[in-house]
C-alpha cells in the first residue's frame, strides 16, 4: 500500500469519519483561538465547561499565565501539520504522549495543508499506543472552500466549516480576530502580530497566502444563518462591522 492509499484509508475513510461524527454528536463544542483578545476575559470556567474543547496548531502549548482566560482543556487539535511542528518537536512522539497524559488529547485532525504528515501521528499510535486518533479534513471540502475564497483557507476557517458539518448542538468561537483586519488600514490584510500569542504564527509573509477578509465574510454568513454558532464579544463586534 502506497503512502497516499494508506493515508486516505486510515485517516479520511468512512470508518474514521463515522467515529469522529459519533464523538461530536449532540456535543457543545468550544473552539479556542490564539488571539490576545482573550487576555483578561477570565473565561476558564466557561471554556472548560464545554463537552469538547478544540484548539489549533500550537494550541498544545498553553502558557500557564493565560489559562485563567483560555482554559486548560484540550480534546481535539486541528493542525495544518506544517513540517515545522515536527522539526521543532512540537508533535514528536514524546510530546504527543505528554499531551495525552496532560490534557487527555483524543484527536488530531489534519486540515489539508500538509496531509502526508498525518501518517507520522498514525505511526506514533501504532508503535506507542498513544491513544490519540488521527483524521484528515475532507479533501473535497478543502477544495470547495479554496475555490470559494480563491485562496488557501486558514486552519481556523477549516475547523469552523468542519465542525458545522457535524451534528453538534453548539459551537462557541473565542480567541479569533481575523488578525484584527477590521481595525487595520493595511489593505493587504497584513496580520497584527502583537495580537497573537507567540508561537502561533510563522513568518510575516505567510498570511498573504490567505484571504483573511474573505474568511471574515465567510464566517459572518455562517453566523447569520446557523443558530448553533456563538461568538465572544470581540469577534461579535468584528463581524458586526463587516458590511
Amino acid at each position: 500500500m502506497n503512502r497516499e492509499s494508506e493515508k486516505e484509508k486510515f485517516c479520511s475513510g468512512k470508518e474514521i469519519n463515522n467515529k469522529y461524527s459519533n464523538f461530536l454528536k449532540n456535543k457543545r463544542v468550544v473552539l479556542v483561538g490564539p488571539a490576545r483578545s482573550n487576555k483578561g476575559s477570565k473565561q476558564r470556567s466557561v471554556i472548560d465547561s464545554y463537552d469538547i474543547v478544540i484548539r489549533i496548531n500550537n494550541g498544545v502549548n498553553i502558557p500557564d499565565k493565560f489559562k485563567d482566560d483560555t482554559g486548560q482543556r484540550l480534546d481535539v487539535l486541528y493542525s495544518s501539520l506544517n513540517n515545522c511542528f515536527f522539526s521543532e518537536k512540537t508533535y514528536s512522539r514524546k510530546n504527543i504522549l505528554k499531551y495525552k497524559k496532560e490534557y487527555n488529547l483524543k484527536w488530531i485532525v489534519g486540515t489539508g495543508h500538509h496531509r502526508s504528515n498525518i501518517l507520522k501521528i498514525v505511526k506514533y499510535n501504532k508503535h506507542e499506543n498513544t491513544g490519540v486518533q488521527a483524521r484528515l479534513f475532507s479533501k473535497t471540502r478543502y477544495k470547495k472552500i479554496s475555490s470559494k475564497l480563491k485562496y488557501k483557507p486558514t486552519t481556523g476557517i477549516i475547523v469552523i466549516d468542519d465542525l458545522l458539518a457535524h451534528d453538534i448542538s453548539e459551537l462557541y468561537i473565542t480567541g479569533f480576530t481575523f488578525y484584527n483586519i477590521m481595525l487595520s488600514r493595511d489593505k493587504r490584510n497584513r496580520y497584527y502580530y502583537p495580537g497573537y500569542y507567540p508561537g502561533y504564527l510563522g513568518s510575516a509573509g505567510s498570511v498573504f497566502k490567505h484571504d483573511i477578509k474573505g474568511e471574515a465574510y465567510f464566517l459572518k454568513n455562517k453566523y447569520k444563518n446557523d443558530s448553533r454558532i456563538k461568538v465572544d464579544k470581540v469577534l461579535g463586534e468584528i463581524l458586526l462591522k463587516i458590511k
